[in-house]
């Protein structure tokens, strides 16, 4: 991922629902666009761990890379489904990533995106099929 030169602040609220459990981040980060795609720049806390993060919103696909007490890249695109390698303190598996909706709206503002999927996990470490729901909401600072 290449390093983001930030064009401004960004607050983050991210709402998420995976089999019926429902959570929810709020956080600021950086910003920057370029050649049409979105990019977002933030840190997390996973237990004791940074988890450092970055966004790549295109209109059509999202690229979620994270490094840190989380290890993983997410692709969210509704054409292709895509292998999840995923590594936490925890657990490490992989899924298959299947994206069953996709939305992004953007104005003035900010951004909203909508995301709906399934994870297969055929190792079976985190009961099979886990369904998710995040919308993510950037707002310009």
């Amino acid at each position: 991922m290449a390093k983001l030169v930030k064009e401004k602040d960004v607050k983050i609220k991210i709402k998420s629902v995976v089999n019926g459990e429902e959570n929810e981040w709020k956080g600021e980060g950086e910003y920057a666009k370029s050649e049409g795609i979105h990019m977002i720049a933030y840190n997390d806390y996973t237990g004791n761990r940074v988890t450092k993060n970055g966004m790549h919103i295109d209109v059509d696909k999202l690229f979620l890379h994270r490094v840190g007490g989380v290890t993983s890249d997410m692709l969210f695109d509704v054409l292709a489904d895509s292998i999840v390698s995923y590594r936490t303190f925890l657990v490490s598996t992989n899924f298959l990533l299947h994206t069953k909706c996709y939305e992004v709206d953007e104005d003035e503002n900010g951004l909203r995106v909508h995301i709906e999927y399934v994870l297969h996990d055929a190792s079976g470490q985190t009961g099979g099929e886990l369904e998710g729901v995040q919308d993510i909401e950037i707002l310009y600072v």
